[in-house]
């Protein structure tokens, strides 16, 4: 039992090595979805320019775009900890992260700020 203990003690550390590693590319890449739905702010897995999501990316870097693309028809403007998907569940496993993490990862969007009298768009100063 202990030796089967340090094998998936190793195997979940490959997975968060992985799992860092392509975060850092797309990190560096700025391939960033936009919101795109209605005029919502809401998160987007893979938007209609085909940049996909921080968690999309892990996805199609450690099991494949196929299975990115199977989240992205049914779950397209949803939370992650709400998608009901077995493929990201297994994904979710094995990636080293928790679901909690990959919620954290996924960027939630607060409404717009409606401009008042006295507002000053951040690009005047530049």
């Amino acid at each position: 039992m202990k030796k089967l203990l340090s094998l998936f003690s190793c195997v979940l550390c490959l997975a968060i090595v992985q799992t860092t590693v392509a975060q850092t590319t797309y990190t560096t890449a700025k391939g960033y979805t936009a919101y795109d739905h209605l005029n919502e702010r809401s998160p987007c897995f893979i938007d209609k320019h085909g940049n996909i999501c921080a968690v999309g990316y892990l996805v199609e870097h450690t099991v494949g775009r196929e299975v990115a693309d199977k989240i992205n028809s049914s779950y397209k403007y949803t939370l992650i900890k709400v998608m009901k998907l077995p493929e990201l569940a297994q994904w979710v496993l094995k990636s080293g992260l928790t679901l909690n993490e990959c919620a954290m990862i996924q960027p939630s969007y607060t409404p717009p700020i409606p401009p008042t009298a006295n507002h000053i768009e951040p690009s005047y100063g530049i």
